[in-house]
């Protein structure tokens, strides 16, 4: 009689465990969280999801993320010259941004480490937002990057920031719809 109940009890325990409820507490992947965003994306803007381990890179001081997202809106072309090494370099750039997303399970030590790493002058990590699964990282570095023979970064200008505003409303609505 033993025996019986204690199969009974092995068994209650792994239907419970494979059934659809037990599903509900597992983070939503890369794909399935890129899928939602990309329906809510600004014309012009297009999204690419990077989820292999070792290809992500990450913001200064953090573990490489769950996934990364990229944005980009290639109908925009942005001129930018800055003086560099003594020679002004012109190059144009696309609006873009880039997102880790952490796992909302390591949300102290991933805040932790973007307060400690505030004191850092590249690739600083920022705190862009959270939803109920992630917390969702950025950094300076990554917003509106471009890139020269010179030097790479984030371009800030009156131009870069108006033309990447209308992906950052879309987004804030996403993470808004998504919090806890």
């Amino acid at each position: 009689m033993v025996l019986k109940s204690t199969i009974g009890i092995v068994a209650i325990a792994l239907l419970f465990h494979l059934s659809p409820a037990a599903e509900t507490n597992a983070l939503p992947s890369g794909q399935s969280v890129a899928a939602d965003i990309q329906k809510e994306l600004p014309e012009g803007w297009s999204l690419t999801l990077i989820d292999e381990k070792g290809k992500m890179g990450h913001p200064h001081g953090l573990e490489e993320p769950l996934f990364r997202i990229d944005f980009v809106n290639t109908n925009v072309a942005i001129q930018e010259t800055r003086q560099m090494y003594g020679t002004n370099a012109t190059s144009s750039f696309h609006p873009n941004l880039r997102l880790h997303f952490h796992s909302q399970a390591d949300r102290e030590q991933t805040l932790k480490i973007i307060e400690k790493e505030k004191i850092f002058s590249w690739d600083i990590p920022t705190l862009f937002g959270e939803t109920k699964d992630f917390v969702i990282v950025g950094s300076p570095m990554w917003h509106n990057r471009f890139q020269t023979d010179f030097a790479s970064g984030g371009d800030f200008s009156a131009e870069a920031n108006k033309a990447l505003h209308p992906l950052l409303e879309a987004l804030r609505k996403y993470v808004d719809a998504h919090k806890k």
